[in-house]
């Protein structure tokens, strides 16, 4: 959510269809807070299920689009299930995912090659790659809008790949707030793979982001990919909880 919200306040243009909802008690303190950048998926974060009632309704009263919600999984489910009542959906669970942060890079592996931003002209080679990562994790949407995803990343100087004789793995870096710096896209093709080039180059990533000021590195992933599970908590990241996202049909 910190992400969403410090992008929109670098680009406000944007803020104009973004929908920012605060839920506060009876003392006037803020107790949950929703965002949704339409026609994305709402984000909630953990708050008391009445708060999260209060979200939903309001949703539902405005009549605005509810495409899905990503969220803690406590907080999600908790609007999923008041959705599903409100407006008669039918839910499905998608991505499962644990959430990591690091301060610390405790473990470096040193397979052969370097760390160096992507090159447009591998770009190609970047789409399918991502296009092959959203295959992965089931993500239809991160697959139908690759060659954008890439194109903006590339435009940013945000793709960072390791290199062992051209490009061996890919790591996308998004910029959350001035402290912290988010890991996405974390990918390496089959052939590449069991020979430490993710594991490099994500530490080698959260090295140069800590050397530079940032306080932490954050990143998600399934939490059934009990492999990468364990390479990020030895590269130093630990978990800081679950986050699920819930889709909705007519």
């Amino acid at each position: 959510m910190l992400a969403v919200t410090t992008r929109l306040a670098a680009h406000p243009a944007e803020e104009a269809a973004a929908r920012l909802l605060t839920v506060a008690d009876g003392t006037g303190a803020v107790v949950a807070v929703a965002v949704q950048t339409p026609p994305r998926k709402w984000i909630v974060v953990d708050a008391p299920v009445a708060a999260i009632a209060a979200v939903v309704d309001l949703v539902h009263a405005a009549g605005w689009d509810v495409p899905g919600v990503f969220g803690d999984a406590d907080a999600a489910g908790a609007f999923a299930a008041r959705w599903r009542a409100c407006a008669g959906v039918t839910v499905r669970s998608g991505r499962r995912q644990v959430r990591y942060v690091l301060d610390r890079v405790a473990w470096r592996p040193l397979p052969r090659g370097h760390c160096r931003p992507a090159t447009a002209a591998e770009g190609a080679t970047l789409v399918a790659w991502t296009r092959a990562f959203a295959a992965d994790v089931g993500d239809d949407a991160d697959a139908d809008e690759a060659v954008a995803y890439v194109v903006a990343a590339l435009d940013a100087g945000l793709l960072v790949v390791w290199d062992d004789g051209g490009p061996a793995a890919m790591v996308r870096l998004a910029p959350g707030t001035p402290h912290l710096w988010r890991l996405a896209l974390v990918y390496a093709p089959p052939e590449r793979r069991r020979r430490g080039y993710t594991g490099a180059l994500v530490a080698a990533c959260c090295d140069a982001r800590l050397a530079a000021g940032a306080r932490w590195c954050t990143l998600s992933t399934e939490r059934a990919n009990r492999p990468a599970n364990a390479l990020y908590r030895r590269v130093g990241f630990r978990p800081a909880g679950d986050t699920i996202d819930w889709l909705f049909t007519p």
